[in-house]
């Protein structure tokens, strides 16, 4: 079949055992997730059809779980798919799971849990019937969904590889998880059509038309004005999504290679190391990969952010030694003259410049101190109430460049403090503070990509500072910066 030739429900048998037969015919058994819907209820359809006109030995199983999300219309749900399965002759496997409970367990979205729970019944099921692999009926317009959903949340490269035709979550001596999803290139109005022509039946989730849930608002109102606007925008997202993907493993590739020459095991941790002469200087993304690479396999337990990722980088880049970056998990990143050295075991001498991640909020611990930072809705009770703690100040988050930086003061430091008609030295205003030899060595700043924001704990940087009628704009948010010193 050409692949510029539109998959309609009439063709569709035929796109897809062409698709399984590149992609899962050498496995004996399919587990086919089945929730009711149309696009699974179209997947087990055609998986019978290759059973019955192509291969009769092809073994499938219906897995259902049931999320307990809709009352009971989850529990009919349930019982359609018991219907279906019997009428094609397909044994059904099935599990509960109370997704909200599990959501709040977790800490996470209920999308989320929702996704994990299914994850771990497929695992299971792989594990009893092994070897098999796990057919999903994720289609052409989940993808441009997606897509056009990660683009709008700021996804990077990997994000806009959308949804993978072929996903091997985990694989080891014992068993494999394989995700795969013939349908991924075929339009919905396909897949109901071909269920129309036939006179299946299916079941609807009326918490899909609900619009106020950002997925659904883009799949009911804004995917369909931009189709309006631009026909064919879901068939060039998908494109797009496959060009990504291949850009992506070629991104994979290289990582590989520079994983064998840069990465370095170490007493404690892991050392990435720079640019020699001669080499090629590593881009940013490939600098990420890098870093997601040493997280997984020597630090599994951290889940890091794009700011983080972002601020190792520029770590990397930084020719500062000594600067730290915190990861979390008491993980740091520390720039030394050969590289950029990752553990969680080095002690941090008193002098350490620390990088801390953009977003927020975030939680450092810095020898002997506790800085919390917190994006918060202006409270103007709350923040009289700070005025009398030194340790706590309220900054304007517009004034802020780039990362924030915890470093103890240097020959030369000078900003405008709060109220002052020009710039001083931070020697100068220790002086006039008669803060004490010993005493000095525990000052520390709060630094931007542009200088000074605070000089800890003595004066806020006149930039920093909340504007005027700030107290009576509506909604408006502050950075707000606490210093805990332990014990």
């Amino acid at each position: 079949m050409n692949p510029d030739t539109p998959i309609t429900f009439d063709l569709l048998e035929q796109h897809f055992f062409n698709t399984i037969n590149e992609v899962a015919a050498d496995s004996a058994l399919w587990i086919v997730g089945s929730s009711g819907g149309a696009d699974s209820t179209c997947l087990l359809h055609l998986c019978a059809a290759y059973r019955d006109q192509i291969n009769p030995n092809q073994q499938i199983i219906a897995a259902h779980m049931n999320h307990h999300l809709r009352g009971i219309e989850s529990d009919g749900d349930e019982a359609f798919c018991g219907d279906l399965c019997r009428e094609l002759d397909i044994p059904l496997e099935t599990e509960s799971c109370h997704v909200r409970k599990q959501a709040v367990t977790w800490g996470v979205g209920i999308e989320e849990a929702g996704r994990r729970a299914r994850h771990a019944f497929f695992a299971r099921l792989c594990r009893s019937f092994a070897p098999a692999l796990v057919l999903l009926a994720h289609h052409a317009d989940d993808q441009a969904e997606t897509m056009l959903f990660r683009f709008l949340r700021g996804a990077e490269a990997r994000g806009l590889c959308g949804i993978r035709p072929r996903v091997m979550l985990y694989k080891d001596t014992e068993q494999e998880l394989c995700l795969i999803r013939p349908l991924l290139s075929v339009p919905k109005e396909a897949l109901v059509s071909y269920l129309q022509d036939r006179n299946v039946f299916w079941r609807e989730d009326a918490s899909n038309e609900e619009d106020d849930v950002d997925r659904n608002r883009i799949r009911l109102k804004l995917l369909p004005e931009l189709d309006a606007f631009r026909p064919g925008l879901r068939t060039r997202l998908c494109r797009m999504a496959e060009r990504i993907q291949q850009a992506d493993a070629c991104v994979e590739r290289l990582a590989t290679q520079y994983e064998e020459e840069r990465l370095e095991d170490a007493v404690g941790g892991v050392l990435l190391k720079v640019d020699e002469n001669g080499q090629l200087p590593l881009a940013d993304i490939i600098l990420m990969r890098l870093l997601n690479r040493i997280i997984s396999r020597h630090f599994p337990e951290i889940a890091l952010t794009s700011g983080q990722r972002e601020a190792f980088v520029r770590l990397y880049r930084n020719p500062c030694l000594g600067a730290l970056l915190d990861l979390g998990e008491g993980c740091l990143a520390r720039r030394e003259r050969d590289g950029v050295f990752v553990s969680r075991n080095f002690h941090l001498p008193a002098d350490a410049e620390v990088v801390f991640p953009e977003h927020f909020p975030f939680r450092a611990n810095v020898t002997g101190l506790e800085i919390h930072a917190a994006r918060v809705l202006y409270d103007e009770a709350w923040m009289e109430a700070d005025r009398e703690d030194d340790n706590v100040q309220w900054i304007n988050p517009q004034a802020v460049c780039g990362a924030l930086r915890w470093r103890p003061r240097r020959p030369g430091d000078r900003f405008r403090p709060l109220g002052a008609p020009g710039t001083r030295k931070v020697k100068e205003i220790l002086i006039d503070e008669k803060i004490t030899q010993r005493d000095k060595r525990n000052i520390r700043l709060l630094c931007d990509d542009e200088g000074i924001l605070w000089l800890w704990p003595l004066r806020l940087a006149e930039r920093a500072k909340l504007p005027d009628g700030y107290a009576r704009a509506e909604e408006k948010e502050a950075l707000r910066v606490e210093v805990i010193v332990r014990e």
